[in-house]
């Protein structure tokens, strides 16, 4: 198992829940396999254009990690005077 994660939230890992009552502006809100609330969008959305989003997110995290990685490569080589 690796210490980073490789997305933000599978998409088999989260669903989404709309918010009809009609005391408040209705929303789609997806959530995490633990259900934590990771976003709320237009009650107008559809499921594919919230999981769209959704993989716009991973997409977002996996070059974020990357780029971690990437420089605690860098910050290591500086610190034990290693060649690039």
């Amino acid at each position: 198992m690796s210490i980073y994660p490789s997305a933000f939230c599978h998409e088999c890992d989260a669903y989404i829940e709309r918010d009809t009552s009609t005391e408040r502006v209705p929303h789609a809100h997806l959530y995490d396999e633990e259900g934590t609330r990771l976003a709320s969008f237009p009650a107008r959305w559809s499921d594919e254009d919230i999981l769209l989003a959704l993989a716009f997110a991973n997409r977002a995290f996996e070059h974020g990690v990357t780029a971690g990685k990437t420089h605690k490569i860098q910050e290591l080589h500086r610190i034990l005077e290693l060649p690039k």
